[in-house]
């Protein structure tokens, strides 16, 4: 289960009730949510640590359009997910200035036309993010298990790859150090597709040896090995020679 994002939490029945209105940082909403975070202090980044949703009814909110814009900068600044305003105690409209300096930012701002009890908002959050992290804990030891066996019976490398392919549902290729295909598993596609101009395809992936893969489709697999590689949907291992014999010359 993956981190929940900005858009998610808009969608909770308990946010939901709230009418939520994204007034800014519309092409945010993917952002991951860590935690959230009540407060209705002017300066909340000293109290956080990147990636919570911020959830305020602005009462101690200034008038003062720069003191408003320092506010965002602060959320900014520390990475804060976003900042939802509850309409009703403080304000029955959100300052412009305020929207305008989440705008600046590209910061997400909510707006919840109706009030909500935000200790409604933490525990379901809250719980959901938990849950998301027991099973990004629950999968990484099945992982470690899988391979571990694996290992433990001196498996052959068709099955670590087909092991591979099953976890991840992409195609596996394990390469030599020529950038030619060894053993492949297709996790469901066809063997030509995945191999068509394989070697090409390979030299203009990034390796560990040039630049580090990025982005929601590449990364480096498994996380402790230096020896494999991925990218464009496909995942790739790479094999290498063992290490020369040093010789003791007299």
């Amino acid at each position: 289960m993956p981190l929940l994002t900005v858009a998610e939490v808009l969608r909770l029945p308990v946010i939901v009730a709230g009418l939520p209105r994204v007034m800014a940082g519309e092409g945010q909403l993917a952002r991951a949510v860590r935690w959230v975070h009540v407060t209705e202090l002017l300066d909340p980044a000293s109290f956080l640590e990147g990636g919570e949703l911020v959830l305020t009814t602005g009462m101690p909110q200034p008038n003062d359009p720069s003191r408003l814009r320092g506010y965002a900068d602060q959320l900014a600044d520390i990475g804060a997910a976003g900042l939802v305003v509850e309409l009703g105690r403080r304000y029955q409209q959100v300052p412009p200035d305020l929207v305008a300096a989440c705008r600046a930012r590209d910061l997400p701002l909510i707006v919840l036309s109706r009030g909500i009890r935000f200790i409604e908002v933490t525990q379901t959050v809250h719980a959901l993010i938990l849950d998301a992290q027991g099973e990004l804990l629950r999968r990484s030891q099945q992982v470690h298990e899988i391979f571990t066996g694996l290992t433990l019976r001196n498996a052959e490398p068709k099955e670590l790859v087909r092991a591979a392919a099953d976890l991840m549902g992409r195609p596996v290729v394990l390469e030599n150090l020529l950038h030619h295909a060894v053993v492949s598993c297709t996790a469901g596609g066809t063997a030509g597709k995945v191999l068509e101009a394989w070697p090409r395809r390979s030299r203009a992936t990034p390796t560990p040896d040039t630049a580090g893969a990025s982005g929601p489709r590449t990364g480096w697999w498994p996380p402790s090995s230096t020896t494999a590689g991925a990218g464009g949907g496909w995942w790739r291992c790479r094999t290498r020679p063992p290490p020369r014999p040093i010789r003791n010359t007299p």
